[in-house]
């Protein structure tokens, strides 16, 4: 008989904690539940939510330990589950998302799994995660199957649902404690999968998840990054491609950079699996162009000049990012460069400086012999096509 417990690491989430034991409290599954909340030190109203729900066990730290090594502890109070749930405090459904996430573990080598966690807005934040190029893990936000229902292989989910078979969580010894707030997660995953069980996606199994609440969730982010790199780097598969052709998708998913920082027209109408990665997105209050390359989901990399782009036609960039070894570029009536799109391999070959504009990374690529580019000199934001090979004396603007 299958029966899981639910481990929700806290630390002054009192106001988030109703919501999120609320929902979990609504599942038909619930009297098959046992939930634990682990209390890193709180100091708000944590202790008067927690006290409205009696049935919660509750485990109290004098200090914040951190999430990986909260749910550990809450880990070790659980005797008769055999599926470990760890949750967010800050994710609550309104749909029954138990039965979906807990029927992936009908596979008898499924080892974990992660459900589909959607912005407030209901955009898809996290559907499995995948790797860059440079090994570093992002979240996927386009679902693959064409039905959106079947569970399916993923190397990693997010620690903010991740539910785990209490054997094997035992087996790997548990997170590692010496991440701090992030990369824990994923480190667990690749340390099921390496010692044999697979990690899926329920995709029925929806949840919404504010992201980031806790006080200085992001303080540890790059010693994370370093160490995980250190471990995993040479190990991860760079998947970006494979699993958006999985998705079906017709465009390429791309990381929308903005030179300088700054407001965007239409960015909700962004082709799915799009981000748009500024300082506030990398949890980095000044991040430079290279910087932000660490943090870009895509494959490829789209710089607009924020001060003189008029518009953009999603539709257009996302159709000719189509293009596969070739860079894009829009320009203004009066010929400066407004907008590029270029691979993310190219990017990395020609180095991003700390400091950029768009025009200097154009003559970067200048001195890149076998590159071509797709221009469009448009005011509308049309990326029309525009066909010649960029040498050291010209600009692209003859139609081929």
């Amino acid at each position: 008989m299958r029966r899981a417990s639910i481990i929700i690491p806290t630390h002054n989430g009192g106001n988030l904690l109703g919501p999120c034991l609320d929902s979990i409290y609504r599942s038909n599954l619930a009297g098959k539940l046992d939930v634990i909340v682990v209390d890193n030190a709180s100091t708000d109203n944590s202790t008067e939510v927690l006290a409205q729900y009696p049935e919660v066990n509750v485990v109290r730290n004098e200090r914040n330990v951190g999430f990986a090594h909260g749910c550990n502890q809450g880990a070790d109070r659980v005797t008769l589950s055999n599926i470990l749930i760890f949750l967010n405090n800050d994710t609550y459904s309104a749909s029954d998302w138990l039965p979906h996430l807990l029927s992936v573990f009908d596979a008898p080598d499924v080892s974990a799994a992660g459900g589909v966690l959607h912005y407030a807005d209901g955009s898809v934040q996290h559907a499995g995660v995948h790797f860059n190029a440079l090994g570093i893990p992002h979240n996927m936000r386009v679902i693959a199957p064409s039905d959106g229902a079947s569970p399916y292989d993923v190397q990693a989910v997010t620690g903010a649902c991740l539910a785990v078979r209490r054997d094997h969580f035992i087996h790997v010894k548990g997170f590692d404690t010496r991440y701090r707030n992030s990369f824990e997660d994923i480190d667990l995953c690749l340390k099921i999968r390496r010692t044999g069980g697979r990690v899926q996606l329920a995709p029925r199994a929806r949840l919404t998840h504010l992201e980031s609440q806790t006080p200085g969730r992001h303080d540890f982010d790059h010693l994370n990054k370093q160490l995980f790199l250190a471990t995993w780097g040479d190990s991860v598969l760079p998947d970006v491609s494979r699993v958006q052709a999985r998705a079906g998708e017709t465009h390429r998913i791309a990381s929308v950079i903005p030179i300088p920082d700054g407001a965007i027209a239409g960015t909700d109408r962004m082709p799915p699996g799009w981000e748009r990665i500024t300082p506030s997105s990398t949890g980095v209050a000044s991040t430079s162009p290279r910087q932000m390359l660490e943090h870009a989901t895509g494959d490829f990399l789209v710089f607009l000049d924020c001060s003189t782009y008029g518009g953009l036609k999603w539709p257009d960039l996302a159709q000719a990012s189509m293009a596969a070894e070739e860079f894009l570029v829009a320009q203004t009536p009066t010929g400066f460069a407004s907008g590029i799109l270029l691979p993310r391999g190219l990017a990395e070959e020609i180095g991003l400086p700390n400091k950029i504009s768009l025009n200097t990374l154009l003559a970067k690529m200048a001195h890149v012999p076998s590159t071509h580019a797709v221009a469009g000199a448009s005011s509308n934001g049309s990326w029309r096509t525009y066909r010649a090979v960029l040498d050291h004396r010209h600009v692209p603007g003859k139609q081929g």
